[in-house]
């Protein structure tokens, strides 16, 4: 009977509707706007593709190849930016550290930290490298990695946030 009266609902109206428009299987619609992460937010871990440890009460350290996923609501006139940190700990051990930037596996740039701290990397995208129907795939890689100690961990620097802005 209820399988009756569901087959006689669907055939109730003459009209018809539009499909709505496709975004990828499993999106949020905070991530349409801003596509843009504070890796200390509640929600960090939806932008996380791999190797980032989003953690709320502490340091977000990358590993070997992190990579981070966003939706973009337009292509042109974007640049992206990433608040990036290594700590001392990590120069004793490695040295000089220079961190490279891929957006869908092009190579955007890259930051050489010659010293400890907190920088900023932020480089213009061209438009032909995104896509408003797929996630835009960022890839951020350090060429050294510091050891940990106590659990053997490979550990690349930290990332604070990361995302596209106008």
């Amino acid at each position: 009977m209820i399988a009756a009266l569901s087959l006689a609902g669907c055939a109730l109206g003459p009209e018809t509707y539009p499909l709505p428009a496709q975004r990828p299987q499993g999106f949020q619609a905070w991530e349409l706007e801003p596509p843009f992460v504070e890796m200390k937010a509640s929600n960090a871990a939806e932008y996380v593709v791999r190797d980032i440890s989003p953690t709320p009460e502490g340091a977000t350290w990358t590993f070997d190849h992190p990579e981070l996923r966003f939706l973009l609501n337009s292509t042109s006139g974007l640049r992206f930016v990433a608040d990036i940190g290594v700590p001392p700990v990590t120069m004793e051990q490695t040295g000089p550290v220079t961190i490279s930037v891929r957006i869908n596996g092009h190579p955007l740039g890259w930051i050489r930290y010659p010293a400890p701290g907190d920088r900023r990397f932020e480089q213009p995208v061209p438009p032909e490298w995104l896509d408003t129907t797929s996630y835009t795939r960022v890839e951020m890689e350090a060429d050294k990695h510091f050891i940990s100690p106590r659990d053997g961990v490979r550990l690349g620097f930290i990332l604070h946030r990361a995302g596209f802005v106008e």
